[in-house]
């Protein structure tokens, strides 16, 4: 008879323990998040990183990729940031992703609609910009005469009506120009 009692009691509890989690505890349940959209940021030789748009509020996000057309998606990553940096992808190779989000209330898991999937091409070596060579500053050629209506020059040879009248002397040579003295004019004593 004890025995008989026991599972009474024990299929009395699982009874009970069934429909509070079939009815749950009260809570409501999670809403359905939207379908978020991907892209890529970046593409490196053995890395890519994807961007999610956040809509609505969500508690995180599951990202899935398959490395060819064909075949299947596996989970490669659950996370709660709109950024994720895939690693060691092969160059040569094409993935694709897809990302869908998901709400949590309590112990409560409503998941979302996947993204459109998004296609990571292999990786291409940029090409670099080309660069222009400096082009060299147009300047006056010095063999060029000189323009009359210029500013004077101060490095210039003074025009010959800007010089002192001079005697009819021999021209000085080309060392400093020195002004005249009288040679009976005594030197000044210092």
């Amino acid at each position: 008879m004890k025995t008989k009692r026991y599972h009474k009691g024990v299929s009395l509890m699982l009874l009970l323990a069934l429909s509070v989690c079939t009815f749950g505890s009260g809570e409501a349940r999670a809403a359905v998040p939207a379908k978020p959209s991907v892209s890529l940021a970046k593409r490196t030789k053995t890395a890519a990183t994807i961007k999610i748009k956040k809509k609505g509020k969500v508690s995180g996000y599951q990202v899935y990729m398959k490395t060819s057309k064909s075949g299947k998606y596996q989970l490669i990553m659950g996370m709660k940031t709109s950024s994720y940096t895939i690693k060691k992808l092969k160059a040569n190779k094409t993935y694709y992703v897809k990302v869908r989000a998901f709400n949590t209330r309590g112990y409560h898991i409503t998941f979302g609609k996947y993204s459109s999937v998004l296609k990571i091409k292999p990786y291409k070596k940029p090409v670099p910009a080309p660069t222009e060579t400096p082009q060299p500053s147009v300047s006056p050629d010095p063999s060029a005469s000189p323009d009359v209506s210029a500013s004077p020059d101060p490095s210039a040879e003074p025009e010959d009506s800007d010089l002192p009248e001079a005697s009819s002397g021999p021209e000085p040579s080309a060392g400093p120009v020195t002004s005249p003295q009288p040679a009976d004019t005594p030197l000044p004593l210092r």
